[in-house]
């Protein structure tokens, strides 16, 4: 006697069917080779058909053992620098830590200013954030560790605005 299946039942069956034959796929090839599974391309559209997931795992098993494998693909050629690091060059004149006191301060934008130091160098404010930035104030401009970003630090005051030379 043959039972009658809604037509999404048999779409669950088939599908679960299909993946079970997979993961036997996949352990087949592993078996085969005892090694990792390499490439293998079949054509499985015949054995997708096989009602039986028996019948369908058999099929799926034949057009593996009789379908060459495939080569790999070339992994693209990279190279390792595996020299040690090399020490830090010396800070040029225009990274090191510069110390002034703010001249003047025109503000860019809310709570973004160009400031002028006494020593004649300008820096723009990059990012707008709150800072206690007052004419007289004694500020410290140090390079970061990223790039070509500077911080301005006040001593006494917690934290740092990122800013840009401008002169």
């Amino acid at each position: 006697m043959k039972f009658a299946f809604s037509p999404r039942r048999q779409c669950r069956s088939r599908s679960l069917g299909c993946l079970l034959a997979c993961a036997g796929l996949v352990g087949a090839i592993e078996s085969v080779s005892g090694q990792q599974p390499d490439n293998v391309t079949i054509d499985a559209r015949r054995c997708l058909q096989i009602e039986s997931p028996a019948e369908r795992l058999a099929c799926f098993e034949a057009e593996v053992s009789a379908a060459p494998a495939a080569p790999a693909p070339a992994a693209p050629a990279r190279t390792v620098d595996v020299a040690p690091p090399l020490p830090a060059a010396p800070a040029k004149a225009e990274e090191s830590t510069s110390v002034g006191n703010i001249t003047s301060l025109q503000a860019r934008e809310p709570n973004r200013y160009l400031i002028t130091l006494d020593n004649g160098e300008v820096w723009e404010q990059r990012v707008a954030k709150r800072f206690q930035l007052r004419v007289g104030q004694q500020v410290r401009v140090e390079p970061s560790q990223w790039g070509s970003s500077y911080r301005l630090f006040i001593d006494g005051v917690n934290g740092f605005i990122q800013v840009a030379r401008v002169r």
